[in-house]
């Protein structure tokens, strides 16, 4: 009886503990720019057997990132709470999109690794995802910075920054890029993409009078895209453009130092793109025709 004990003690041992969560992680793309936001998704499944009850004021963080880099060190880690409680039921799939910002604002170029684990209150466990490689890279900057200070009224007003569109050569297609930089101390501040774009037509950048940017890319054959981007590098404004027969979409800067688009036909591409779809929807098909056709 005894030995029949041990070996069953032996055996359960040996087994692995049973997973209270199921953990997958996913990112936006595998290439970034330096200190360019990642937009992680984490999906867990809940296979407890029970509601667990995640998040509330003062509860411990139940999401942590970490990064390594190609030596397996780890940067600091970056953990998510919740100011409400989540019940996350039993059975059930949770996916969360989680944008890894200041934390792990990755400067140094190489190629990095992440996973995330989710906490489990019941247990105590944190219960990790797969690994997820990327890499890191840097652009260069596209024509010239633009130096300017920061407006009165506004945070470290009078302070000298630089605006700066970087183009980023990714495997089958390009990217433009967005970088606000202290002019003084040579910091990054804000590093984001503006979207696809094609050189075959050269970006044009200027300021208006508010020192806002302005920024004008052809993104696809048939789409040019005016971007307006605030002093703090926040995006503010954003316009959609299309060649005419006669012509193209370009910037102008007036008298008063104002930024107007001139040219092409101003669209808006979410509402086209309903009206097609319900277009298509109201095609009858082969197999719509009346009886006896």
């Amino acid at each position: 009886m005894f030995r029949a004990l041990l070996i069953l003690a032996v055996l359960s041992a040996a087994l692995p503990a049973f997973a209270q969560y199921e953990v997958s992680l996913k990112l936006d793309h595998i290439n970034y720019v330096s200190q360019e936001p990642m937009m992680a998704t984490v999906t867990i499944v809940n296979r407890s057997g029970a509601d667990v009850i995640l998040g509330g004021p003062g509860g411990r963080p139940w999401l942590s990132f970490n990064v390594k880099d190609s030596q397996e060190r780890s940067h600091s880690p970056l953990q998510s709470t919740s100011d409400e409680p989540i019940i996350f039921e039993a059975g059930s799939t949770m996916a969360r999109k989680v944008q890894l910002g200041e934390t792990h604002s990755i400067t140094e170029e190489g190629t990095y690794s992440i996973t995330v684990s989710a906490y489990h209150p019941a247990s105590g466990q944190y219960y990790v995802s797969n690994r997820v490689r990327f890499v890191i890279t840097d652009a260069k900057p596209y024509g010239k910075p633009i130096v300017f200070g920061v407006p009165a009224g506004m945070e470290d007003a009078g302070r000298s920054r630089r605006y700066v569109i970087m183009v980023h050569r990714d495997m089958d297609r390009s990217y433009l890029y967005f970088r606000l930089v202290d002019d003084r101390s040579g910091q990054k501040l804000r590093t984001y993409q503006l979207g696809t774009v094609s050189v075959v037509r050269e970006p044009q950048m200027t300021v208006d009078r508010e020192n806002n940017l302005h920024v004008m890319f052809l993104a696809a054959p048939d789409l040019t895209i005016h971007q307006v981007i605030g002093p703090d590098g926040k995006p503010k404004e954003r316009e959609f453009f299309r060649d005419t027969e006669t012509t193209r979409p370009m910037l102008f800067l007036t008298r008063d130092n104002t930024v107007v688009a001139r040219g092409g036909l101003q669209f808006d591409p979410v509402a086209e793109n309903k009206k097609q779809q319900e277009a298509a929807s109201k095609v009858r098909s082969v197999s719509d025709r009346p009886p006896g056709l």
